[in-house]
């Protein structure tokens, strides 16, 4: 189940081309039905996942994390999944798979206090430059692969079976296992970097097979490991063409722009997503510090979609970190910090997210079952 052979040459089919005809008219239900038979099933999520998730690009401590959640549940506000981006792990390259003892001196520990409050918790990658004999897991990836402990990088392989595996059990199984229940897999990968650029013909996706691999890790391990359990695996992550509906929640990348046409849009996006059967897309949420009724529509608008996330790409740090109604293009990320009546607007807007989900559960199920997403 693997798509290269054992010299990393990429396997091609034996036809040119496969043809699927579907002609239902405005049989719309039954069109996705059908594209559910030969595509694959929408799949079950964790009914966390369906809830109020955070994250934003900063430099967050084991401190200020801690501190969101206090802060949350001081206000009254739900948090389900709290995601931390890139910034968590060393700062040596851009990727990284190893805490930042810096701000993280004990994640462990920390992370085992968030989730033991029902919090699930995840991780933001970017398999771009390997692994590097910074990381903690470099010795034992080393002996996993065969290579030579006085190398600097293990160079990324994505046609490589034994890499990618060992990636996955040796380096990223550790963190799974203390700290991340999924991972944001957020690096843009294109079609031709790290073996994927064989023929310009027969396109390479990295995106789906690092989608796949995460979200069928649990079964793999079980099969050829015998170790088995009953978690759901599901990635976050960038599309990666037909097909990927079998593998989400999709990150749709930053807004470009905190405006009132970019929240509209958003929805249309989801909306049109859905007739390929990938319904559940996580969007930035958030809005400028200069307009709280923005704000609080996107975070209304957020709370009806298939993903409720609030994130900030960087909008809100630096000079912008002292938050105020004339902060220019500043964003507001941390709803708990709106002035009273906007803060009141949000929090309710999220609190019936959060009572809905018994019912976003049942319609993922339904998804799971006709292939029509919430959207």
């Amino acid at each position: 189940d693997w798509w290269a052979d054992d010299a990393g040459k990429m396997l091609k089919n034996a036809d040119e081309e496969d043809l699927y005809l579907f002609a239902h008219s405005h049989r719309f239900r039954d069109a996705m039905k059908d594209f559910r038979l030969v595509g694959g099933a929408i799949p079950m999520l964790p009914r966390n996942n369906l809830g109020v998730w955070f994250t934003r690009w900063y430099d967050w401590s084991a401190q200020d994390a801690y501190h969101l959640v206090a802060e949350y549940e001081h206000h009254g506000f739900p948090l389900d999944v709290l995601i931390l981006d890139m910034n968590w792990h060393k700062k040596n390259s851009w990727t990284g798979y190893s805490f930042d003892g810096n701000l993280w001196p004990l994640a462990k520990e920390t992370l085992g206090r968030i989730k033991a409050l029902g919090v699930t918790m995840a991780g933001n990658l970017h398999d771009d430059a390997g692994v590097n004999d910074w990381e903690v897991a470099y010795p034992a990836m080393c002996k996993a692969v065969g290579c030579d402990p006085a190398k600097k990088v293990i160079a990324t392989d994505f046609t490589s079976k034994q890499y990618m595996f060992a990636l996955e059990d040796v380096v990223l199984k550790p963190l799974e296992e203390t700290a991340f229940d999924f991972f944001w897999i957020d690096w843009q990968q294109g079609e031709n970097a790290h073996g994927t650029g064989q023929d310009a013909r027969w396109k390479m996706n990295p995106t789906i097979i690092t989608d796949k691999l995460r979200a069928t890790d649990a079964i793999r391990r079980c099969r050829q490991q015998g170790v088995c359990t009953n978690k759901r695996g599901v990635t976050f992550a960038r599309f990666g063409g037909l097909g990927n509906h079998r593998y989400q929640h999709g990150f749709s990348g930053d807004v470009l722009g905190l405006t009132w046409a970019n929240m509209a849009y958003q929805t249309y996006f989801s909306a049109t997503a859905a007739n390929v059967a990938y319904g559940y897309w996580s969007h930035d949420i958030m809005g400028p510090a200069h307009d709280p009724e923005l704000t609080v529509r996107w975070v209304q608008v957020g709370a009806f979609s298939g993903v409720m996330r609030s994130h900030d790409r960087g909008l809100s740090a630096g000079a912008c970190a002292g938050w105020g109604l004339d902060a220019g293009n500043c964003a507001v990320v941390d709803v708990t910090r709106l002035p009273w009546a906007w803060r009141e607007a949000a929090r309710e807007a999220l609190v019936m997210r959060e009572e809905l989900l018994p019912y976003l559960y049942t319609g993922n199920r339904l998804a799971f079952e006709t292939g029509l997403s919430f959207l």
